[in-house]
């Protein structure tokens, strides 16, 4: 699989990796959600030559491409690595535009244009065009994120925001302010941001950590032991320039945290990343709360869990060609719970209509959820209502809700 790139003026670039990938984990218990929005649980994934391989519930071996994957991860987050550096330097996280990501020691660099850095698997540093950049974290402990500005933004350890537009990055960082150029030594910025829009390009990401994510070009097979290490090449070129020299690297696959898919006519979408057009109560109540998010029981994959009391009518402005809609809905169980609850299609055209129906009481505590919604549909209703104890105790939990948009339009033109 060849990962097709198109630039921005400020656009981004790293590297491409092609790699054999065994990922062995301590847990061994791994989510795979496949481009339909199926999420199951799986065993002993391997990936070579862009196959997915893997022991699905019963023990089976299954295969299947990994580009009609959204993810494979892990039920368990691996710790952080303890990075080691052939080499000094201020350490920190580096985000891409294209939203890869990895740690590195920022080294001196003679053109402006570039940074130049040392990563944790090679000892020669590389340089990327500035321009390449999203954000800098920087310190062996990162701390904070990035800020709202429409300007760059380099943060001082005191915290204070000096904005204007970043010239260079090297063990000194100058910004052209309003009012001056300023130089700041870097071990006294703790963040480096710059306006440029994120890009989205298609293809393979692997995670290491929560720090490391990078994409990946051909998946090939390789004569090293893949039980115990990976092979890795990055070879991503700027469009400007000559192509990188490849680079092989080993690491330990226990590292692995999982495998994202970024795909051009597919986006599967987080329902808790939304905010409902409209919440309200139903019956006879005058008020009901928000939805409420949860950290997702999948780390990494993004897709929250939202938490609804009843009874209550939660309405969501769909984009357009909006297919699908999945979760697992759980009744959080008490002696009177008991309630109906209905996924219903909006459309300006017509009266909304029922796609999905279930009781939920002790008996039946849980439906799993996975419907397609009509090709009219530009708003998704959820609605609980009470069952035959009345509103008491109705709580429903919708595990990783999620939308499924096809046929969008390019991300790149």
């Amino acid at each position: 699989m060849t990962i097709p790139m198109k630039f921005t003026s400020r656009s981004a670039v790293l590297s491409t990796l092609m790699c054999a990938v065994s990922l062995a984990h301590a847990a061994d218990e791994w989510y795979l959600c496949t481009t339909d929005l199926k999420i199951t649980s799986i065993r002993s994934p391997s990936i070579q030559n862009g196959i997915l391989t893997y022991l699905d519930q019963r023990g089976m071996n299954q295969s299947k491409p990994i580009d009609e994957t959204f993810f494979v991860l892990p039920s368990q987050q691996p710790e952080d690595w303890a990075y080691e550096f052939d080499g000094s330097g201020e350490h920190a996280i580096l985000t891409l535009t294209d939203q890869q990501r990895l740690p590195v020691l920022i080294q001196e660099s003679d053109d402006l244009d570039l940074i130049r850095f040392i990563t944790p698997f090679e000892s020669a540093a590389r340089s990327v065009p500035i321009e390449s950049i999203d954000h800098l974290l920087v310190g062996w402990i990162p701390t904070g994120s990035r800020v709202e500005s429409d300007d760059d933004v380099i943060r001082l350890n005191s915290n204070d925001l000096i904005t204007g537009f970043v010239e260079s990055i090297s063990d000194v960082v100058v910004i052209e302010t309003d009012e001056a150029v300023r130089s700041f030594p870097i071990d006294q910025v703790n963040l480096i941001q710059l306006a440029i829009d994120p890009i989205e390009i298609d293809g393979v990401y692997i995670h290491l950590d929560r720090h490391i994510r990078l994409a990946v070009s051909d998946l090939i097979t390789t004569d090293s032991d893949i039980g115990s290490g990976t092979v890795l090449q990055l070879n991503r070129a700027h469009p400007e320039r000559p192509p990188s020299r490849p680079t092989r690297f080993t690491f330990d696959s226990q590292r692995f945290a999982g495998v994202d898919v970024e795909h051009t006519r597919l986006d599967m979408v987080p329902l808790a990343s939304r905010l409902p057009q409209s919440v309200n109560p139903t019956g006879s109540r005058s008020w009901t709360p928000d939805p409420q998010t949860h950290a997702s029981s999948i780390p990494n994959s993004g897709l929250d869990d939202l938490d609804l009391r009843a009874p209550s009518e939660i309405r969501y402005s769909l984009d357009r060609n909006t297919t699908r809609f999945a979760c697992n809905a759980e009744l959080v169980v008490g002696p009177w719970s008991d309630c109906i609850l209905q996924i219903l299609a909006g459309s300006s055209s017509s009266e909304p209509s029922v796609i999905h129906s279930v009781r939920l009481n002790s008996e039946t505590s849980g439906s799993q959820i996975l419907i397609d919604l009509p090709d009219t549909a530009d708003e998704l209703i959820i609605r609980i209502d009470p069952g035959i104890n009345g509103p008491i105790q109705d709580r429903i939990i919708l595990r990783q809700p999620r939308l499924l948009i096809e046929e969008i339009s390019p991300k790149f033109e």
